[in-house]
Formats: structure tokens, sequence, C-alpha cells
């Protein structure tokens, strides 16, 4: 599967607008995170990205505010991963993982399974860490 055409909408403006080009990218990681961005645009036939007013992003900024309102005695722990270096420092930045489709649809053995089932049938897994 190699994707040709990728449009991105994102709600920073300051991002798409240093990808775009028209800021300007002042801090020495953002450089090195821009420079593996337009590495990556390269690959693609045609490559779009576009910010969406904050005002009309009303999904995203539900979906981003979830964390906070997490009820944390359900849950007991919530774990937390530390990134302790960027992820610009590698030789990869970017893993892209083919899935095999069973005829039902399903992922067998696939960490998206759970992610699928979910979407797809609001099933959640069973237990309270993979829940």
């Amino acid at each position: 599967m190699k994707i040709q055409h990728l449009e991105v909408i994102s709600n920073s403006l300051l991002m798409v607008n240093q990808i775009n080009g028209e800021y300007a990218t002042k801090d020495a990681m953002m450089v090195a995170y821009l420079e593996v961005t337009r590495k990556l645009i390269k690959e693609f036939k045609e490559f779009k990205i576009d910010q969406v007013p904050r005002n009309l992003n009303t999904k995203a900024d539900a979906l981003e505010n979830l964390g906070s309102n997490i009820n944390l005695e359900k849950f007991g722990a919530i774990p937390l991963v530390h990134v302790l270096s960027p992820a610009i420092e590698k030789e990869s930045t970017l893993n892209v993982y083919e899935i095999q489709l069973e005829s039902t649809g399903k992922e067998e053995g696939s960490w998206t399974k759970p992610l699928t089932e979910y979407l797809l049938s609001k099933t959640v897994p069973t237990g309270k860490v993979a829940a």
C-alpha cells in the first residue's frame, strides 16, 4: 500500500504555517522536526495541510479535553509514558504496518483489533487495564 495523496487537517496554526513556509521556525528542535516533516512530504505525489479554526473544530476539542475529565477513581492507575529523547534523533521516525485482514474484517493478533472493535461495535476490552 503506497499512499500518494495526503491531506492533513490540524488545529495548530503555528504548525501548519511553519510547514507551509509562511512562518519562520526558530527553535532548533522545531527546525529538526520540520526538516523530517518536509522529507516525508516529498514521498507523496500530492500533500496538503490546512488549519481548522478552533470554532469549527469542536469534535477535536472535545476529544482533546477527554483526558482532563477522566474519573481516576474508576481506573486506579493510568500508565504514563515519559519520552526520554525526541523521535527525530532516531533514523526512522515513522513505522507503517500493513494489517492482514481476515474475511471477518478484523485484525487477528494486532494491537489495532481492540480499537477497531470499539469503533465499529462499541465493544470494550475486558479488564481494567485493557479497557
